[in-house]
């Protein structure tokens, strides 16, 4: 049986990135609304608590066992916090391999996914 997974970024996931995701047991849950969540603009600490309490509440609620996508800073820091007391739901980011040229088209080249940290439960 396959483990729940939400998506967190402002885009879909790629072929590749779902290929790997299923490679690794999960399924993912509720994309529309990591989806959404993931094109918040976090331009200040009142939309980051609460983007986080929303993304918190979706993974609890979908009984997800993992994040997977793309995560600001602000939210990496966060992350960051929930590892270090070591109780949380894993998130894995996606690392792009092919860099965009300086003003040019943004690109990407999905490796794999690579653990960041723990989102608190």
């Amino acid at each position: 049986m396959k483990m729940h997974a939400v998506w967190f970024s402002r885009h879909r996931p790629t072929a590749s990135q779902l290929a790997e995701i299923n490679d690794m047991g999960f399924s993912l849950v509720a994309l529309d609304e990591g989806l959404r969540l993931g094109a918040v603009n976090l331009a200040d600490d009142a939309t980051l608590e609460n983007t986080l309490a929303q993304l918190e509440t979706l993974v609890r609620d979908n009984k997800a066992d993992a994040v997977f996508g793309v995560f600001p800073a602000p939210i990496q820091e966060r992350l960051v916090s929930g590892t270090a007391i070591g109780v949380g739901t894993p998130c894995c980011a996606s690392w792009n391999v092919q860099r965009s040229v300086e003003g040019g088209k943004p690109t990407f080249e999905h490796k794999r996914f690579c653990a960041v940290g723990l989102l608190d439960r």
